[in-house]
């Protein structure tokens, strides 16, 4: 498809599920997308978007151990990508990353501004645990600062202020505006889920801190018939993990609804339809807190000794926590969650903390903030 060259372009990779984050803003400001495979192009042509693709990169290797290991959402750029450098030297002004990619000294990428957006707000202990991830956010020209807790996260941990634009998150618009709506959108009926049962999703992340490999299956299979399940896996959790949940999946009151692409159910289709929304640390559960829905925590299934930033302190106290010892008793922490429903005050101070811009004017700050770049 032919490229938009108004100067701005958004940063994929290889990783297509960051494709939905950019898209609120595309459809604003315009641009291309740039993608570093074949097999990357090709998925985003199912969504109409121009897109340029000049090294096809399907996958770096990273030795672990004696063996080398295929990265297929790989997340470090080198001299392997110069024709990727080139172009957007020659072609952009304004370059927007959905991921905190890691530029080599040797690949140089000077001309257009670079701005760190992010995919999602950052729950987890985002620099701890990486300590590298500093030293790579200094090779941006701006970063989104996401809200107040983090901002001053980021200025603790040594990132310059001017750095720090509070713009916001774009889909946090198309999150805000869901908020008072409870329904079974068409293509969830489309897809079999039932509007008579209250409706539980289960939305674990994969990266860090996460239920889903082990937990996540004995939530499942003790899901009362009573209530439906939607099961939304993190895009990138591999299928060696996802293969311990066939078994369950076969129950007719779990539907499983991967991210496959434009026709699937969407994260805000299945926010929408949920009564309640359970998860780890992923960032679903900050956005979740737009929607004023009750929260369900799951129990890491492995701990680090770090413990993940807690912007939803006041609600994790508010909120029922699963872990091993009561997952086989989720009918329990399901109705209490439900028939409590939420505090307003503490929810709505959550938003204030994890989130700028959360009235709905996210998408028109940052292509504010972008114009003024061109």
């Amino acid at each position: 498809m032919a490229r938009h060259d108004n100067g701005i372009y958004y940063f994929l990779g290889t990783i297509t599920s960051h494709v939905l984050h950019a898209l609120p803003l595309h459809k604003v400001l315009g641009g291309t997308f740039v993608v570093t495979s074949k097999n990357a192009a090709e998925t985003l042509k199912e969504y109409g978007v121009p897109v340029v693709c000049l090294d096809d990169i399907p996958h770096i290797l990273k030795w672990q151990g004696r063996r080398p290991h295929r990265i297929t959402h790989y997340t470090a750029l080198d001299k392997r990508f110069t024709k990727t450098a080139d172009y957007l030297n020659s072609h952009a002004k304004v370059v927007l990353f959905y991921e905190l990619f890691d530029i080599a000294s040797e690949l140089t990428l000077t001309t257009p501004k670079k701005i760190f957006l992010t995919h999602g707000n950052m729950l987890k202990n985002y620099f701890k645990m990486h300590p590298r991830r500093l030293e790579i956010i200094k090779q941006y020209d701006y970063m989104a600062a996401l809200g107040p807790f983090m901002k001053q996260e980021f200025i603790r941990s040594g990132i310059d202020q001017k750095k720090l634009v509070e713009i916001g998150i774009a889909r946090t618009d198309e999150v805000t505006a869901l908020a008072k709506k409870v329904a079974v959108s068409d293509i969830l009926t489309r897809a079999g889920v039932p509007s008579t049962k209250p409706i539980v999703s289960y939305l674990p992340t994969f990266w860090g801190d996460s239920s889903v490999e082990s937990l996540g299956v004995k939530l499942l299979e003790n899901i009362p018939d009573s209530y439906t399940m939607l099961f939304r896996p993190h895009p990138q959790t591999p299928s060696k993990i996802l293969k311990h949940y066939k078994q369950v999946l076969a129950r007719k009151n779990i539907f499983y609804l991967p991210e496959d692409g434009p026709t699937s159910p969407s994260l805000l289709d299945i926010y929408a339809a949920s009564s309640v929304i359970v998860g780890d640390v992923s960032s679903v559960m900050l956005e979740a807190i737009l929607l004023d829905r009750p929260l369900i925590f799951m129990s890491p299934d492995t701990k680090t000794n770090i413990e993940p930033h807690d912007q939803l302190r006041t609600i994790r106290e508010f909120s029922e926590l699963i872990s091993d010892s009561n997952v086989s008793e989720v009918d329990t922490a399901l109705a209490t969650s439900i028939k409590r429903g939420i505090d307003l005050q503490t929810w709505s101070d959550s938003k204030d903390n994890a989130f700028f811009h959360h009235d709905g004017t996210s998408v028109k700050s940052i292509a504010v903030f972008v114009r003024q770049l061109l």
